[in-house]
């Protein structure tokens, strides 16, 4: 047998390098072999998570596309979406069609946090939040109607930054963007102007990086709200705003021009970054407060 027929179910970056990975492994071989790869996903359009989960004003993340598209434009791959596993097509179907089948479906539900009022209305997982700015078709544009003027996030890892950002970002900026026009409509018409991020532990021990690493210094500076007698707030010319959390006041400037320093210097040294965010120590920890409070520029 010459030819190895391969299933990846799952059309996100996890599906998609499998697959390419699959074909140069198989031309590596002496003698080659030739493998013919069928991605397989439920929806009528590739990519994922970096079509439906990336948050739209990340234009460098999303750019992937442009790569995975090249994956898909192989000779050895098709892509064949609208395809429901379970329903219409069996595990059993692809066994019988496949010489072997790869699952790279990716995590479809959510994690639930097991407390008191968590299915009250205006609670929310942030998979649905998400899933409604991104466009995903199983999402109703009407979903959200941010008629609270103070909203709460709980976790402090990447997509709750991103979560908060959305929230507090100036919806014009978001026009350049692909998000769609329902979605920026209810953004425009938001009446949330406080974000609150909760966390179990401080920032030293944030699940997401970004908030150390992806702030622009001179962002930073442009944005701090100069006309606030509150150093822990800061937001867009619409006063939206994330609220930062000390317990001392502080000079935000200051903190930000010692540590944007060290800041930067990480981000040229990823291999090591945490070990870099550990010695930051206090002035790391003061630096979050800033990002915190500046509000729309919590990432690029």
């Amino acid at each position: 047998m010459n030819t190895l027929n391969v299933a990846v179910v799952g059309s996100g970056p996890a599906g998609l390098y499998t697959a390419e990975a699959l074909i140069k492994q198989g031309a590596a071989l002496d003698p080659p072999r030739t493998v013919l790869v069928d991605v397989l996903d439920r929806l009528p359009t590739p990519y994922g998570l970096v079509r439906y989960g990336v948050a739209p004003d990340h234009k460098s993340i999303k750019s992937i596309a442009d790569y995975l598209r090249g994956v898909l434009e192989h000779d050895g791959v098709r892509f064949i979406g609208g395809v429901q596993l379970g329903d219409g097509v069996t595990r059993a179907d692809l066994l019988a069609c496949y010489d072997a089948v790869v699952y790279a479906t990716g995590a479809m539900r959510d994690r639930r946090l097991g407390i008191g009022g968590e299915d009250l209305p205006g609670s929310f997982a942030a998979t649905d939040f998400v899933n409604w700015y991104c466009g995903h078709p199983d999402m109703d544009p009407d979903r959200f109607t941010l008629d609270a003027e103070s909203a709460a996030v709980i976790g402090v890892g990447n997509v709750a930054v991103d979560v908060a950002r959305i929230l507090i970002r100036d919806p014009a900026e978001l026009r350049e963007t692909d998000v769609s026009q329902p979605v920026l409509d209810a953004l425009m018409a938001s009446k949330v102007r406080e974000v609150h991020m909760i966390g179990r532990r401080g920032p030293a021990q944030a699940a997401s990086l970004n908030v150390y690493l992806f702030l622009r210094p001179a962002a930073l500076a442009a944005h701090l709200d100069k006309n606030s007698g509150d150093p822990g707030k800061s937001g867009g010319a619409d006063g939206r705003s994330l609220q930062g959390v000390h317990d001392e006041p502080w000079d935000v400037e200051a903190i930000g021009h010692r540590a944007c320093p060290l800041i930067e210097d990480a981000v040229r040294s990823r291999a090591d970054t945490r070990e870099r965010i550990k010695r930051l120590g206090k002035v790391a920890a003061m630096a979050v407060d800033v990002v915190v409070g500046a509000g729309q520029q919590v990432l690029p």
